[in-house]
């Protein structure tokens, strides 16, 4: 193994070297961005196959003769790495406009062969004449302004189902602890008796919270100037810090540093939110969005988890965002064997009489621009001025050399995915201990404190037992133990899955035998879904099951730090931003911050922040009615 690590390393080193030698010209700003022959940008095994052919048609274009060209790298063509594209074309486009002779030159490093990261479709019984079900992000919210901006002016159509109306319960693997139906009156009663005002104390922490994260779509929040001048840029810079150099400062300017710091259980608590409230209700939304328990999970992540408001998806599946995103960039795309990146391989650009070698030393590396080479698993390789890895680092199997610094990353929860096809329209109400005739909900969310204080009174040690009496008046009898019933009771705690979910009614196949109409069910789980237990869940009514597993998100425990935006000069990791919170919004949104951080470095504050703002003729403007969100400058956010 470390045999070929060095192997590995070695010969990106040595591909580095080859290339420098051969491109001098790019040196000057003069750089052809490379295609293979074949033709193949993109080789998908899926039904996105014409979409894309058309797609690389445009992106082959060759760019406009500009006397400055900056190329950047994005790797990952997740909602990370394909908005990032988009906010830099956006800068292109803000570019032309002013007449500048610049232009940015985009390439996306794909390994996979579609586009879309964390969201991903499949279809019943392998049928795309099926309407799609997601197998990853499934929703986005109200307060997600990026998407729902980005779906309006791309014109996707929402709407997907995302559950059936009916019969919710929170299970905690023996009872059901709550049932209701949201559109009943004696729930809202029910609700009341059993939690109190914790529910409207809850909904306040998180309204309150929201306001300030809404400052990210505020133009004059965002971008009002500051007369202090900064030591690094040498001018003016934004009140707000945007955009933020670290996700410490992001976190400090919408209020959520204390949030984070804590357990989601601590930070209800001390709001005066009930034990029972955050142990049945935030717990199963931490459950369902995090797969975590809200004494694991810190405040910001809890709260999130919450602001579910308004919950919708594109009909097409969600990956459709991202590729309009990436379509609209114009940006070249690689992906397959072509885009997964095996290397990220620092060097300095050089003095005339050096040109063609690597600077390694530190001296001169403060005296030359710094460029980045980007080596393939196909063996091809490209320089580029900056590049922003937008994939979780710690399984995206790339080497960092000839730098000293590392990109940090946090472990990521091992989410087991389950869609399947039932006629049943309930789950089995024998799997819940329930006669047979009980009703069952479709909607099945959980809460582990049952088995954590189950877990816990088993840890205590015991008395010690009191032996029988001696039967035959020796002293060397064994002691007989039986079982405690604590001890009967955590063997019967059995949470099996993280939630169980109706999605909707579907019609089976011609071929089917019974004709009868099925149900589409997702179930999360911390460990794969035997068939066993799907027949225990659903008896002999499963007729189709698709399984899938995934790193989802990290784990979101309290912190104080996170890792660094700027791992090196002009090599960013917008997927810092995952270990605060972890949703296809707050993806878009650490994009542009770190585009934003790029665009300020290559041309002022004042291109991002913008000049001479007149706020007033902003002010009462929907945010969601803003044609330069995606853009930079006074108006933009």
């Amino acid at each position: 193994m470390v045999r070929s690590t060095l192997l590995c390393q070695l010969g990106l080193l040595l591909a580095a070297l080859d290339q420098v030698a051969s491109i001098s010209a790019q040196l000057d700003g003069e750089a052809q961005l490379y295609a293979p022959d074949d033709g193949g940008l993109w080789t998908p095994a899926t039904a996105e196959a014409s979409y894309f052919e058309s797609l690389q048609q445009q992106q082959r274009e060759p760019a406009a003769d500009h006397s400055q060209t900056r190329k950047v790298a994005i790797i990952g063509a997740g909602p990370s790495g394909t908005s990032a594209a988009y906010f830099l074309k956006r800068a292109q486009d803000q570019l032309v406009f002013a007449n500048s002779s610049d232009n940015i030159d985009i390439t996306i490093y794909e390994r996979e062969t579609r586009i879309g990261g964390r969201t991903a479709v499949t279809y019943p019984y392998d049928d795309d004449s099926q309407n799609p079900i997601e197998l990853g992000a499934s929703i986005f919210a109200d307060v997600n302004l990026n998407l729902r901006r980005a779906v309006k002016e791309f014109q996707l159509e929402t709407g997907a189902h995302t559950g059936l109306s009916g019969q919710m319960g929170i299970w905690d693997g023996q009872q059901f602890l709550f049932e209701g139906d949201q559109s009943s009156w004696w729930t809202s009663a029910k609700f009341f008796l059993r939690y109190g005002y914790s529910a409207i104390t809850t909904e306040g922490i998180v309204k309150k919270q929201l306001s300030y994260f809404a400052g990210l779509y505020n133009p004059s929040f965002l971008h009002a100037r500051s007369s202090a001048v900064s030591e690094e840029e040498g001018e003016g810079s934004s009140l707000s810090g945007y955009p933020w150099s670290s996700i410490e400062d992001l976190a400090a300017a919408v209020n959520a540093t204390a949030l984070v710091e804590t357990t989601g259980m601590q930070f209800f608590k001390d709001r005066r939110v009930s034990e029972l409230f955050i142990e049945e209700m935030v717990e199963a939304a931490t459950r369902v969005n995090y797969a975590q328990d809200t004494d694991k999970i810190h405040g910001f992540g809890a709260l999130v988890s919450l602001a579910a408001s308004g919950a919708t998806g594109v009909k097409q599946g969600n990956y459709r965002i991202f590729q309009e995103f990436a379509r609209r960039s114009g940006a070249h795309i690689l992906t397959g064997v072509e885009g997964q990146v095996a290397g990220i391989v620092r060097f300095d650009s050089l003095t005339p009489e050096r040109r063609g070698q690597l600077a390694l030393n530190e001296q001169s590396a403060k005296r030359k621009q710094v460029q980045w080479y980007i080596g393939t698993k196909s063996g091809e390789g490209e320089l580029y001025d900056a590049v922003i890895i937008a994939t979780p680092w710690h399984n995206a199997d790339i080497t960092l050399l000839n730098t000293p610094q590392r990109v940090k990353s946090k472990p990521y929860v091992h989410l087991h995915v389950t869609l399947l096809t039932t006629s049943r329209a309930s789950p089995r109400p024998e799997y819940f201990g329930l006669g047979e005739q009980d009703a069952v909900p479709t909607t099945i969310l959980t809460s582990s404190e049952s088995v954590r204080r189950a877990s816990s009174k088993k840890k205590t040690p015991p008395p010690p037992p009191t032996p029988d009496p001696p039967q035959d008046g020796s002293d060397q009898q064994l002691p007989r133990i039986t079982s405690s019933p604590a001890d009967d009771r955590l063997k019967k705690l059995n949470l099996e899955f993280f939630s169980l979910n109706y999605l909707r009614s579907v019609d089976p196949p011609s071929s089917s035998l019974s004709g009868e109409k099925e149900y589409v069910v997702k179930i999360f789980s911390p460990h794969p879904i035997s068939d066993t237990l799907l027949t225990h869940l659903f008896g002999n009514t499963v007729s189709w099951v698709k399984r899938h597993s995934w790193d989802s998100y990290p784990y979101l425990t309290p912190t104080s730090r996170f890792p660094r935006i700027e791992v090196d000069h002009n090599l960013f990791y917008a997927n810092a931003m995952e270990s605060l919170v972890s949703t296809m919004e707050t993806s878009t949104v650490s994009a542009k911050n770190t585009v934003g951080l790029l665009l300020k470095r290559w041309y002022g504050d004042d291109f991002v922040n913008g000049k001479d703002c007149d706020w007033s003729k902003l002010a009462g403007k929907d945010p969601l009615n803003n044609g330069n969100w995606a853009g930079w400058g006074c108006d933009s956010g």
